[in-house]
């Protein structure tokens, strides 16, 4: 699931910070072995990075921030500390909070990857 980022906006009911989802379900997927780390691997283009929050449901329902309106350009993996040991099969969805007008993005891709 990719698409476009909303942006935020202040003039429609759905207001700021802009919201989008993006959902995979998984199946068949075994858990990582001893300590390693699941990561995710993210496309995400924005004219303004450090608007952007984005954050993860992992398959065991947690929900863990990957990004929080840092400065520099978004890193292109993040480690998903909420799944070593566990079971990775289920839903992940992907959210990216946009809270400021006038900037916009796309998510071009965004895979889980068991290491």
């Amino acid at each position: 699931d990719t698409g476009s980022i909303e942006d935020c906006d202040t003039s429609t009911s759905g207001g700021c910070p802009g919201v989008s989802y993006y959902e995979h379900q998984v199946g068949d997927f075994v858990r990582p072995y001893g300590t390693s780390v699941p990561t995710l691997s993210l496309g995400v283009s924005h004219a303004a990075p450090s608007e952007l929050t984005i954050s993860i449901t992992v398959a065991n329902g947690q929900e863990q921030t990957l990004w929080s309106g840092g400065g520099g350009s978004i890193p292109a993996t993040f480690d998903l500390t909420g799944l070593t040991g566990d079971w990775m099969t289920g839903r992940y969805q992907l959210r990216i909070e946009d809270d400021t007008m006038g900037n916009t993005g796309t998510v071009s891709s965004w895979c889980i990857m068991a290491n």
